[in-house]
Parts: C-alpha cells; sequence; structure tokens
C-alpha cells in the first residue's frame, strides 16, 4: 500500500546449518558466553547486514552478518549463558627459594575450574575452554606445564596454539544439572636476579 510506511518482506528462505557452544577464557572472565558457528546451507549467496537472532520465540539479540556464499561459515557471538556458572579457585602458589649450591628460583602455580550447568538449561551444552600459559622467549627461563586434568585438546591447531602462544584448550559436555571440574598448572625456573613477570594470577 502506498501509505509511507516502510515494508519488510521475504527473498529467500535457506537453511542455516548451527553448531552452538558455550565459550569460557578463565583468565579473562568468569562469564560463560554463547556462540555459534553457522554454514549457510542456502543454493544462493546471503547479503551481508544485521540479522535479528532468535531461540525460538526468544529474541536473543542482533548479529552482523559477512557475505556467506554457499558452504561459507562464520562465528556469531549470542551474549551470555546465565545457566553455566565458572569458578575458579588458585589451588597452589609456591615459590621455592635458591639453596646453597644454586641461584635458580623455583614457582608452582595452579588452579582449578568448576563448570556448573543448571537444571534449568534447554539442553546439553558444548563448552569451549581456552585458558593462556606462559611462554618463554628466554633460554634462561624454563616453563613446564603441571599435568592437566582432563587433558586438553591435542589437535593440531591446538599444539600449534600451545606452543607458539601458551594457549590450552578443553572441550567439556555438559547435561542441565551437572558439573565439571578442571585442573591445570605450570611450574617456572629462573636464575633469582632475572625477576621475571608472569602477569596477574
Amino acid at each position: 500500500p502506498a501509505d509511507g510506511e516502510p515494508k519488510t518482506w521475504p527473498l529467500v528462505q535457506g537453511p542455516l546449518e548451527m553448531r552452538p557452544e558455550r565459550y569460557v577464557v578463565p583468565a579473562l572472565s568468569l562469564e560463560a558466553y554463547v556462540r555459534a558457528e553457522v554454514t549457510s546451507a542456502a543454493a544462493a549467496p546471503l547479503l551481508p547486514g544485521e540479522a535479528r537472532i532468535f531461540l525460538g520465540p526468544d529474541f536473543l539479540g542482533r548479529a552482523s552478518f559477512p557475505l556467506l556464499r554457499p558452504g561459507d561459515s562464520t562465528m556469531l557471538n549470542l551474549g551470555l549463558d546465565p545457566n553455566l556458572t565458572v569458578e575458579l579457585v588458585q589451588v597452589r602458589d609456591e615459590r621455592e627459594e635458591p639453596g646453597v649450591f644454586s641461584d635458580t628460583v623455583h614457582l608452582h602455580r595452579a588452579w582449578q575450574l568448576v563448570l556448573k550447568l543448571g537444571a534449568a538449561a534447554a539442553g546439553p551444552a558444548s563448552i569451549l575452554i581456552e585458558e593462556a600459559f606462559p611462554v618463554s622467549r628466554d633460554d634462561r627461563i624454563e616453563i613446564q606445564p603441571i599435568a592437566a586434568k582432563p587433558a586438553a585438546l591435542a589437535e593440531e591447531q591446538d599444539l600449534a596454539d600451545r606452543q607458539e602462544r601458551g594457549i590450552w584448550r578443553w572441550r567439556v559436555e555438559l547435561a542441565p544439572g551437572a558439573s565439571q571440574t578442571l585442573r591445570w598448572g605450570w611450574s617456572a625456573a629462573f636464575d633469582e636476579e632475572l625477576a621475571p613477570e608472569f602477569g596477574a594470577d
């Protein structure tokens, strides 16, 4: 109708394959973020623009879509998950001073992470956890990881990021009402005159 009001109508309808997950980076935040990898299965390209995201009837928010050709993927950030709680506690913080015949200082630090998915969650959750360990750029500073439980992911990209950037990853699957505990840590050895900084605990 020529009433001067803007109109909207569908141009094309096409399926999107979604792989949702929760994303947790304890060193930066104890919030659990919902994100999803979206792959276009439409027969034609989807033009870039703003999208409104719904989970069933619930409006989750707005997201910016790039140009998606058939088979292309993008990652959408969908906000916080109030059903997933994250608790991080440092369980070890020890410093061994140099001995009589040595100038070497030894540090030992370890953490425990507890994830709990509330019983009110709509279904199981796949959770990706990333944590940064120190990486030595100086041959005089030796850093060794303390055995992580459960074992961290060990695909080719995971191992490369671990070696180059100190990024360790875990993936946990939780059912509503379930919880999971993770533990990790590292030790460092260096001459006491170096006094390296290892960042905030």
